[in-house]
């Protein structure tokens, strides 16, 4: 059953919210739900991303974004991995 528990608007010049798995995202000047092609940006898979026939939204918000996990793992590697 839709609520709006889950809707969030998305301003522009401002950082988008979350992006969960059952979050509806709403674009604040333009009032319509966003496309796959912003979440796929807001996310930072790749515009060519093959998700196997899963949901976008779905794996997209319960993904941590590509971009952010390699910041992770070059800090994991700077600061425990090159002094070993």
């Amino acid at each position: 059953k839709p609520s709006d528990f889950n809707c969030r608007y998305l301003k522009e010049n401002e950082v988008a919210p979350t992006l969960g798995s059952a979050t509806r995202l709403i674009n604040f000047n333009h009032p319509s739900y966003i496309s796959d092609k912003s979440i796929l940006l807001m996310s930072t898979f790749p515009m060519d991303y093959n998700f196997e026939g899963i949901d976008l939204k779905y794996v997209c918000g319960m993904s941590v974004p590509p971009v952010m996990m390699a910041q992770v793992a070059l800090r994991v590697y700077n600061q425990i991995l090159v002094d070993l």
